[in-house]
């Protein structure tokens, strides 16, 4: 008997949305403090947000705006300022209601951002698939 495919559901919008995907997080903005690593994005109304899924449980932050937040199985709206955390294995998906900022705090001593991606990001088979045909295709 054949078993069926786990199809995971975010990696099947991720690979619809991301051919015409217009922000991309690696302009986040990336600030170094002691011991701490702390990743800062803003995005517009209106707009889709597809995560990583996260190695390590962190807190983040919504510094301003309002998104509607899908994370482990629950949906909710949440309005700046909000703190909340991301446990390992999260995978966060948010449609932003108004323009945003959001911040995650990560405890580490490495500054090298590549280093850091690899340690706190699993990368879909998806999301790599498609950055590695789209460096192909750079001339």
């Amino acid at each position: 008997m054949n078993e069926l495919a786990v199809i995971d559901p975010v990696e099947q919008m991720e690979a619809l949305l991301l051919p015409n995907s217009t922000v991309d997080m690696a302009s986040a903005t990336h600030h170094f403090l002691s011991g701490m690593y702390i990743r800062h994005m803003s995005a517009p109304a209106g707009m889709l947000l597809l995560g990583h899924r996260h190695k390590t449980t962190h807190p983040n932050l919504l510094l301003k705006g309002r998104m509607r937040l899908w994370m482990n199985g629950i949906v909710q709206d949440i309005e700046a300022p909000h703190i909340f955390e991301s446990v390992t294995g999260s995978r966060k998906v948010a449609v932003t209601l108004e323009d945003v900022e959001f911040a995650t705090f990560h405890i580490t001593t490495e500054t090298n951002v590549e280093t850091l991606e690899d340690e706190l990001f699993e990368k879909s088979n998806t999301w790599l698939e498609f950055h590695k045909r789209k460096e192909l295709c750079q001339p």
